[in-house]
């Protein structure tokens, strides 16, 4: 009984450590090449043929704040890339053929902007469009297109 104890312990101490060895390693992966972008290969960077692989730029329209009310009215846009974005020439719009075309600006990964209605000076994160009657209205389709004519996001506001 004795023998048959010690093989069950060998065998348990051994399944421990391939789980440690195998959960390590899953680890290790997944923060090297998902979790952390900064540490990935090079190799994954650029294409065969030696050129840089470019990430197409992702945009979203997060929110419509403040309907109606040209005064609090704000569209707020977020970068959802792994890279910078230009908006450049990036324009929104609605149904009505409203049209905010974005000047100099760029948009870390992750980054926020906010559009207002309203006039105002732009800053880092705040637009201002300018006008004194509301652009959105409930039900209202608000569409960010890029300078290729490429929609980017849609967004239904509430």
């Amino acid at each position: 009984m004795d023998s048959n104890r010690k093989r069950l312990l060998y065998y348990l101490l051994l399944n421990v450590l391939i789980s440690v060895c195998a959960t390590a390693s899953v680890l290790f992966i997944y923060d090297r090449y998902f979790r952390n972008p900064a540490l990935q290969t090079r190799e994954s960077q650029f294409t065969q043929a030696g050129s840089a692989v470019l990430e197409p730029a992702k945009m979203e329209i997060s929110a419509v704040v403040g309907a109606g009310l040209p005064s609090n009215e704000m569209v707020v846009l977020r970068n959802t890339s792994q890279t910078q974005v230009k908006l450049n020439d990036w324009k929104l719009h609605d149904e009505d053929s409203n049209i905010y075309t974005f000047g100099d600006l760029t948009l870390p990964p992750g980054g926020v902007v906010q559009l207002h209605t309203g006039p105002g000076k732009d800053t880092l994160i705040d637009r201002y469009w300018g006008l004194t009657a509301p652009a959105w209205r409930s039900g209202e389709t608000v569409t960010l297109i890029d300078p290729v004519e490429t929609v980017k996001s849609v967004y239904k506001v509430p």
